[in-house]
């Protein structure tokens, strides 16, 4: 292994000259270990799949091939607990003939027959739902139950090894799309957004009133955030494209209603929501069809606080109820787990750069973070800043985690994960920081 600069290169496994042959390494989601398919026999006759820590300790053989099996090109699942496979066997030599599948290595042991056939590459998809693979002529998807069988080349070319590229990485609070969160406030005595842009520059916008809930969100898909409002008294949202700079004025949701703007349906584009405490109930409009979703989930007294918990690229509707977080994941389900007291303030976001909103809070009374990360299950615990703080959390540096950062009477202080602390003037005691959640 090596660092991406081609430095620090170090061997971490040795082949030997009676077992050569070492390929298809793929690394675990959270980079502990590796997994690998390795010749088991002299003659090659035989291949197995092995699994190693990342420095190359803790080898392991998770399969058990006979003379004449192969067991090749493993890929873990998104979520670390299942590893898809290519499987091959001669059965006859005379004639000829030979059996092949691709499975499923599940946590617990059991192998799941994915598909029958010669086919090799397995590759998931990053939300975990599908697998690419090809024959050697075609590349193919389906289902990881199985289901769903698509011929996505069907061409008289060779296609094959195919791989699942990611959506561009979304940034809250990016107002030039340089993927970094930029430092801004509303001053509600003006009207106006007062925005710092990490790389455009300044900019200022008059766009609300006093009584508006600031909702800014990427409503048109170019990755920067437009600048917009929910005025509560009459249900409407005014949004302001970035892309062109129309003015969009949309009805949804009344009196009373928490605007909770993000992309529930995972296409690029942030939706209209509404949590409405009255009835627990979320509604939303989903931009890739117009169709709407409503969904019962919470109570009068929650905090609402949507984001994608399980990394399918879909945000997920969650609350906050006195210490406990309640997600209705798009893809992992139903989900309650214990995280923080009735005091607390929850500031969930991707702290630790794995694609998935990690639980976090904040609470007052001593200054600390409190950051449950989804990577590996760890804790974080930083003390910064005080009881009357606004906590902002936002990806400052640009380098995929959100950062633990604090509003104070018209001073920035963010303790960014690449480029350490920082302090910045920007806005006065009585503007709100448009990152505040």
């Amino acid at each position: 292994v090596m660092n991406a600069d081609g430095s620090g290169q170090i061997t971490i496994f040795l082949s030997t000259a009676a077992f050569p042959d070492l390929s298809a390494l793929d690394w675990s989601p959270d980079g502990a270990k590796i997994a690998f398919d390795h010749d088991t026999a002299p003659s090659g006759d035989i291949s197995d799949i092995f699994t190693m820590n990342a420095d190359g300790s803790g080898v392991a053989r998770i399969t058990s091939a006979r003379d004449f099996e192969f067991f090749y090109h493993p890929a873990w699942s998104p979520d670390g607990s299942r590893i898809v496979f290519a499987y091959g066997a001669v059965i006859s030599f005379f004639p000829f003939l030979q059996t092949n599948s691709l499975f499923i290595l599940n946590a617990n042991g059991t192998r799941q027959t994915l598909r029958d056939g010669v086919y090799v590459n397995p590759d998931w998809s990053p939300d975990g739902t599908m697998i690419a693979f090809d024959d050697s002529i075609d590349i193919f998807i389906l289902n990881q139950n199985g289901s769903g069988l698509v011929n996505l080349t069907d061409s008289q070319a060779q296609d094959y090894d195919p791989s699942w590229g990611t959506a561009p990485r979304r940034t809250l609070f990016d107002f030039d799309g340089d993927g970094r969160s930029d430092i801004s406030v509303f001053r509600p005595s003006e009207g106006k957004w007062y925005v710092v842009r990490s790389t455009a520059g300044v900019s200022v916008a008059n766009w609300g009133t006093a009584g508006d809930i600031l909702t800014p969100g990427d409503f048109d898909g170019d990755n920067k955030s437009d600048t917009a409002v929910f005025r509560p008294s009459t249900g409407q949202w005014f949004v302001v494209r970035s892309s062109d700079s129309r003015i969009r004025v949309s009805n949804w949701g009344v009196e009373g209603d928490r605007p909770m703007a993000q992309d529930y349906d995972g296409d690029g584009l942030d939706d209209l929501g509404v949590y409405r405490p009255s009835e627990g109930r979320w509604y939303i409009v989903k931009s890739s069809n117009s169709g709407f979703d409503t969904i019962k989930w919470g109570n009068s007294t929650d905090v609402p606080v949507s984001g994608d918990f399980d990394g399918d690229g879909r945000a997920d509707p969650a609350v906050y109820r006195n210490g406990t977080w309640h997600v209705a994941g798009s893809t992992a389900g139903f989900v309650v787990s214990n995280w923080g007291t009735a005091n607390d303030m929850p500031v969930a976001a991707d702290y630790d750069g794995d694609g998935k909103t990690d639980r976090a809070v904040y609470r007052p009374s001593e200054g600390n973070w409190y950051i449950f990360k989804s990577l590996n299950n760890g804790i974080d615990v930083v003390n910064f800043g005080n009881s009357t703080d606004v906590p902002v959390p936002g990806d400052y540096d640009g380098d995929g985690k959100y950062d633990q950062a604090f509003y104070r009477n018209g001073t920035w202080h963010i303790k960014g994960s690449a480029a350490g602390i920082s302090v910045t003037n920007w806005g006065e005691a009585s503007d709100i920081a448009i990152p505040a959640r």
